[in-house]
């Protein structure tokens, strides 16, 4: 993958040996070629990796939970059983972007821009939990569903 990678994306972007995030981030936010390069790389990799464990998991009569992101932008939904999503006002994504990677106000709207409205997401998946608040309400939240779903 990094031999790809270097190849379509940018020959410095694994450099170091590890992914030069920064490099990435600026590449595929101000280029859509570079951004789709990547994800024909990227997408096809991590999906059959979560597919396979998922199947490992039913096979095994066990509960599989994955974190996707682009879920709903890859259109993928229809390969999973029920969709969570965890969503914030824009807001609150904007300043935990800023604050979590040290992104300029710029590049986290560019990054949010890139993705499905928030509004469509909740729109296309079976619940929600609402991460505005603090730490507790979304444990409470999560704990909540977990129950409910276990039930």
């Amino acid at each position: 993958i990094r031999e790809q990678i270097s190849e379509r994306v940018h020959p410095d972007a694994y450099a170091s040996g590890r992914p030069n995030r920064s490099l990435l981030r600026k590449l595929i936010y101000g280029d859509i070629h570079k951004k789709r390069a990547l994800e024909e790389i990227l997408h096809p990799v991590v999906r059959a990796r979560w597919l396979g464990e998922a199947q490992e998991a039913k096979l095994a009569g066990k509960p599989f939970v994955a974190d996707i992101p682009l879920l709903f932008e890859t259109g993928t939904e229809g390969q999973v059983d029920r969709t969570i999503t965890v969503g914030c006002s824009v807001e609150t994504q904007l300043a935990r972007l800023c604050a979590r990677d040290a992104l300029s106000l710029e590049m986290s709207k560019k990054i949010i821009a890139s993705q499905m409205p928030i509004e469509i997401k909740i729109s296309k998946t079976h619940h929600l939990i609402w991460n505005d608040g603090s730490l507790d309400a979304l444990t409470a939240q999560v704990e909540l569903l977990s129950r409910y779903l276990h039930d």
